[in-house]
């Protein structure tokens, strides 16, 4: 499938820790989709579209009369990825158990 927007994954990487400013300052209060699949992880619109038909899509999306594609709220967008990031940056008990040296 062809990209005619010209969409690279790299279009849409915000700075570390400046998600929200980024992501506001570029989309305003909604992300249209063609920046909505790429922003969630998903290798294609194929594969966003089939995860919005299987319901598995990790935050609320929309579609609103008259205009094209789905869109979702920025703000969950920014929360739902910081939420990636605090599930990475907390250790897990195998982890420590992992690390710690016996005395």
């Amino acid at each position: 499938m062809s990209n005619p927007t010209n969409l690279h994954a790299g279009d849409v990487a915000p700075p570390v820790g400046h998600e929200g400013d980024y992501f506001q300052q570029r989309f305003g209060a909604l992300m249209p989709c063609p920046h909505l699949w790429m922003a969630l992880g998903y290798p294609s619109h194929d594969a966003f579209r089939k995860a919005v038909s299987r319901g598995t899509v990790p935050i609320e999306t929309f579609t609103i009369p008259n205009r094209r594609g789905r869109l979702a709220k920025t703000a969950d967008v920014v929360r739902w990825l910081r939420s990636l990031s605090r599930q990475t940056e907390t250790p897990s008990v195998e982890d420590s158990e992992a690390t710690s040296q016996p005395t």
